[in-house]
């Protein structure tokens, strides 16, 4: 399928702003939520869309940087529903390791397991078996991304006998295993994670050296080209934290804070049409650096509270941050 009649004539025909919030698909959101960051509704731009097409063609990683609450987890959720591709999430902290992306082993519940098994009498065959790392094996986000069917088969529980549990948080009603990742600020990871994390993304397999396996990327077959490749986006405030080689890796996207007029579409799009919103689209453009986020909420405080302008000003000064330069 042609990327650039997906992209280009849909969204055209839409004024660049995609609204799912009543989308008859199987979603674990509510289909009427306006949390920011379900994706149901995003404004998009033609700097965004050729940034997602590279990506996709390339099938390298989309590295989306920009300040706080301007759009970058709710753009990725929004383009899986576009897409109708399978979402994944992973927040990452400081102390996240790439490797549990991978996969992850329950070594508690393992010595659990062990000195209970230690309590009993039983022959060092069975205990053996017992024990098998394979039972204690969660894999990761990328694993399922990779060969979901792989994944499934993986045993988890070994009192319970329970194949491991899709990490997914959003799919379409139909069945695929075209996926979108995201891996959301990653500028607060630790000085490894990236690195860890380039030769998986770069080769397209990582192993499992505790069973002996290797987990490769099993593409969709009735796909073609661009169809086929994963859509993995890293989101960061700054890429002043990000390493050179790592940034290079990427298809760099900056999200610049959004215009006055982007701003009322949006609040049109999800309240209706109010002459309340260009007023306080006004007032917050003019008064602070209100992201898209911020924006959002003080309309909906505003809706919610009741009142004038006065309580919208005093609204305002709560739910932004006053610009530096007044």
């Amino acid at each position: 399928m042609d990327i650039n009649s997906i992209f280009d004539s849909s969204l055209r025909d839409k004024d660049y702003l995609l609204d799912f919030r009543n989308k008859d698909q199987e979603e674990l959101s509510t289909t009427n939520s306006i949390d920011r960051n379900d994706g149901l509704v995003y404004k998009y731009t033609e700097d965004i869309i050729l940034g997602v097409k590279l990506a996709l063609v390339t099938g390298r990683p989309l590295l989306i940087i920009g300040a706080p609450g301007t759009g970058k987890s709710s753009l990725a959720f929004n383009l899986a529903r576009f897409l109708e591709r399978r979402y994944y999430e992973k927040v990452v902290t400081s102390s996240l390791e790439a490797n549990s992306l991978l996969y992850s082993i329950d070594t508690v519940q393992r010595l659990s397991d062990a000195m209970q098994i230690g309590s009993i009498d039983m022959e060092g065959a069975h205990q053996k078996a017992a024990l098998d790392i394979r039972k204690y094996i969660q894999p990761g986000v990328l694993w399922w991304i990779f060969d979901r069917e792989h994944a499934k088969t993986v045993t988890v529980s070994k009192s319970k006998n329970e194949s491991s549990k899709d990490p997914c948080v959003w799919r379409p009603s139909f069945t695929t295993i075209s996926t979108v990742l995201l891996i959301d600020e990653v500028d607060k990871a630790n000085d490894d994670f990236i690195s860890n994390l380039l030769v998986p993304f770069g080769a397209g397999f990582f192993n499992v050296p505790e069973i002996g396996s290797r987990v490769e990327f099993k593409p969709d077959t009735s796909l073609d080209g661009w169809e086929q490749n994963p859509l993995i986006i890293f989101t960061a405030n700054s890429e002043n934290e990000l390493s050179e080689a790592f940034i290079r890796r990427c298809i760099v996207l900056e999200l610049t804070p959004p215009k006055e007029k982007d701003l009322i579409a949006i609040a049109d799009k999800l309240h209706g049409k109010d002459n309340a919103h260009i007023e306080i689209a006004k007032l917050i453009v003019d008064n602070s650096n209100a992201n898209t986020a911020e924006y959002l909420d003080t309309v909906l405080a505003f809706k919610r509270l009741g009142g004038n302008k006065e309580l919208l000003e005093k609204i305002i000064k709560h739910t932004t941050r006053p610009s530096r330069n007044i």
